[in-house]
């Protein structure tokens, strides 16, 4: 009977501490978890994020989070989703367009990755960088890099064209380039 009583003591202090605590730390204890590869924590404290708050940004950024924890995971229409779910509570989450891009690339979906391409074009600076994910940085050049390739995939020539003539040259542009003229 006393460790029914001191387990329920328990379980309520748990609680009240949880409760105390600011949802915000949740989102930036689920990213510190997404950066160290500790991906079922990182959706657990996402989850807790999506489940207890109302602020937009908020859910904007936990959805994120789940999508980049898909992602990583391989499971790329549940990543799309919450991909998705993120611009509908911010449609200026430029990180969200950008898991989109991947997963339209993982996927196929060359239209797809277009689309939100073009979306992350005109909402990222040049100074872009990606780095919440673990052990990998992305630069605003390598998204422009992923959109050519959707347009090289949709034989999209004239904006590969013009994408190239607006982003600075590199091996990579030279050669895809080469191999549409």
């Amino acid at each position: 009977m006393k460790k029914i009583f001191f387990v329920s003591i328990f379980a309520c202090l748990l609680f009240i501490l949880w409760a105390c605590e600011k949802k915000i730390d949740y989102l930036s204890n689920g990213y510190d978890a997404l950066k160290n590869w500790d991906l079922n924590s990182a959706e657990n404290y996402f989850i807790i994020v999506l489940n207890n708050s109302k602020n937009q940004n908020e859910l904007s950024e936990a959805s994120e989070g789940l999508g980049w924890v898909n992602l990583l995971k391989e499971n790329y229409s549940s990543a799309e989703n919450y991909f998705n779910n993120s611009l509908s509570y911010n449609s200026k989450n430029v990180d969200a367009y950008l898991g989109l891009m991947i997963t339209s690339w993982e996927n196929g979906r060359w239209e797809n990755l277009i689309f939100a391409g073009q979306d992350f074009e005109n909402l990222a600076p040049d100074s872009y960088k990606l780095q919440i994910l673990p052990g990998i940085e992305i630069t605003w050049l390598d998204c422009m890099e992923l959109l050519a390739m959707g347009y090289f995939m949709e034989n999209q020539i004239d904006l590969l064209n013009q994408l190239s003539e607006n982003i600075p040259s590199d091996d990579f542009i030279r050669k895809l380039q080469e191999a549409v003229n």
